[in-house]
């Protein structure tokens, strides 16, 4: 899965695909960043309108996390302890996603934008865990992070590790079967979790995912937990 031999030549309809998913990528950050003032606006106005509705489950009293071990995009150990004392909303996917991905990484951001001024973002991460394990490496997902965020931390860890976290968490996941030029998707729960100071699930919010949304649902969370 990894290597340090010399660059080998990808197949063309490989290279192809991940040119795709790079331009991807960018055009979603290009249009969040265009957006960003209507959702400022948007923000506002929801910050006191009634209470936001985001599809989803809320745990008021929390479901407490046991622990789990995951390896996070610097080659750090990633634990229950790296959940401990902030707030995280964790997400599940692939790099290789050509959609859902990097759509939801890319609200999640402007997410951040909107929360500056009702939370302290500093105690709040958002990470990215990986359920693709053969082709998502410690320097791709380094990589791949990095275009939505340098703040977002990407982690991975093999079938039986992923499981350790995603079953707590109500998430799946499951490779589907790969097509003649060997490439395959995954499918995968695309919801956010979030998670509280103590390493809590307080909520798990569902598709459709809007960024004014969430960071309002997320404010209220937090508030209320402050109370």
């Amino acid at each position: 899965m990894f290597t340090n031999a010399a660059v080998s030549v990808q197949p063309p309809g490989r290279r192809i695909r991940w040119l795709r998913s790079r331009a991807f990528i960018l055009l979603v950050l290009v249009l969040a960043a265009g957006l960003a003032g209507y959702h400022l606006a948007q923000f506002a106005a929801r910050m006191h309108a009634p209470r936001a509705v985001v599809p989803g489950v809320l745990w008021p009293d929390g479901i407490t996390l046991r622990q789990f071990a995951l390896t996070d995009h610097r080659g750090e150990r990633f634990d229950l302890d790296r959940l401990r004392g902030r707030w995280t909303l964790m997400t599940f996917g692939y790099t290789f996603c050509p959609d859902v991905c990097p759509m939801t990484l890319g609200k999640l951001n402007t997410t951040l934008g909107l929360l500056e001024e009702e939370v302290d973002v500093q105690q709040l991460q958002t990470v990215f865990v990986s359920v693709d394990p053969a082709r998502d490496s410690e320097a791709r997902l380094a990589d791949w992070i990095g275009y939505f965020n340098p703040q977002f931390v990407a982690v991975r860890g093999n079938e039986s590790e992923l499981l350790g976290l995603s079953t707590q968490v109500a998430a799946t996941f499951r490779a589907l079967p790969a097509d003649d030029n060997g490439y395959y998707a995954v499918s995968h729960t695309a919801s956010v979790m979030l998670i509280d100071p103590r390493a809590r699930l307080v909520a798990i919010l569902g598709l459709p995912l809007y960024a004014e949304d969430v960071a309002a649902r997320v404010s209220e969370i937090i508030a209320d937990a402050n109370d």
